[in-house]
């Protein structure tokens, strides 16, 4: 937990060094420089490092040097979090945030990572922070997650909350012009929404979507064709989108989708060079008609891991004739196949291992007769 007395803490930040004499005898981490003391802090979690920043007045001004910060809401709550208003949490938290990211010109911030409540008004007080920082940094990595103040949400909480992204989005274009990772979660978004975010965020490098739709809903086909994008992982997790077309996007490495709800295959590819590792897992749905692996990776030539889930043990691919995937799993170093029936049989992943003859391992779990 990070407890923060706001006149304790300016005064622990704004505080610099005194000329000291230390003698290595009586401290020999104390006398080491800067960024030596700076390395071992960053090794910390941030209150644990805020923590040892209080023990010597020649650590106290190291905390605002930090070129690597995780400022994590979890941090700030107290002990009954509960009964603590979203409203007292995210008041201290942009206040740390503030003080943590304030100008110093000793300092440089490589990477940002940020968890918060998606909670007016202080989202953009803390988009504006970080976008000025993002401004005046070389920052590699920034990285959102944004939770929602409500446990579970209903869909018109759902909509208020991704109108209320989407607003942030357009007030803070500065943040999101830098933004290399974000994760969200429960929103519900106009359909344009994504295609649009992934355009401007022109850096993002991981995409994490989690229990997300729009207001289309089962009919909408969430399209991604960003030619530009720096794209790398994408994640749709227990989404509603009644398919993912990703018609171009070049850097695009790895895609996880996890529960879908609408027919299958799930994904369809287009010009996707770079993608080599796929993580696919689903409870079979009675609506949904089991499809190739061939149907879904037909566009894809670099291929090097495959995960396939099926949870509760309903098998939603098809076995096929190896040769019409030997060209997809020509590449194909491991493969990790979860819950099958106990009754099948070899013949069942034989297809499989004829396809890929460059396959360095394969991981078979049976999935237990029942499961709760």
């Amino acid at each position: 937990m990070m407890d923060i007395n706001h006149e304790e803490e300016d005064a622990r930040i704004n505080a610099l060094p005194d000329d000291i004499q230390l003698h290595t005898d009586d401290d020999r981490i104390s006398v080491l420089p800067d960024d030596i003391l700076i390395h071992i802090l960053e090794c910390l979690d941030l209150p644990i490092a805020i923590q040892a920043s209080t023990l010597s007045r020649r650590w106290r001004h190291l905390p605002r040097m930090l070129s690597r910060l995780l400022i994590d809401v979890a941090d700030f709550m107290p002990p009954r979090h509960l009964n603590t208003a979203v409203d007292h949490i995210m008041t201290t938290y942009s206040d740390a945030v503030r003080r943590l990211l304030s100008s110093n010109s000793n300092r440089c911030i490589k990477h940002l990572q940020l968890s918060f409540y998606l909670t007016d008004p202080y989202i953009c007080t803390i988009g504006h922070i970080v976008g000025d920082v993002a401004e005046i940094s070389k920052i590699n990595c920034l990285e959102l997650t944004l939770w929602n103040d409500v446990a579970d949400p209903s869909f018109e909480q759902c909509i208020q909350f991704g109108q209320r992204f989407m607003n942030f989005f357009l007030v803070c274009t500065g943040t999101f012009r830098h933004l290399t990772r974000l994760i969200l979660q429960n929103l519900i978004f106009e359909d344009f929404d994504v295609p649009n975010l992934i355009d401007t965020c022109n850096k993002l490098q991981l995409l994490s979507l989690t229990s997300c739709d729009t207001f289309t809903g089962e009919e909408y086909v969430l399209k991604i064709d960003a030619p530009r994008s720096e794209l790398v992982v994408l994640e749709i997790i227990t989404c509603g989108f009644a398919r993912v077309d990703l018609i171009h996007v070049p850097k695009l490495g790895r895609v996880v989708c996890d529960t879908w709800f609408e027919a299958n295959p799930p994904l369809r590819l287009g010009i996707v060079p770079c993608l080599d590792n796929i993580c696919i897992s689903c409870n079979a749905l009675c609506n949904q008609t089991p499809f190739t692996l061939s149907e879904l990776l037909s566009s894809t030539r670099n291929l090097t891991i495959l995960y396939l889930n099926f949870r509760d043990q309903m098998i939603w691919i098809k076995p096929e004739d190896p040769k019409h995937l030997s060209h997809v799993f020509n590449n194909l170093r491991d493969v990790y196949i979860y819950n099958i029936f106990y009754e099948c049989d070899l013949n069942w992943t034989m297809f499989l291992l004829e396809a890929a003859p460059s396959l360095n391992n394969f991981y078979l779990m049976v999935g237990c007769m029942h499961q709760f």
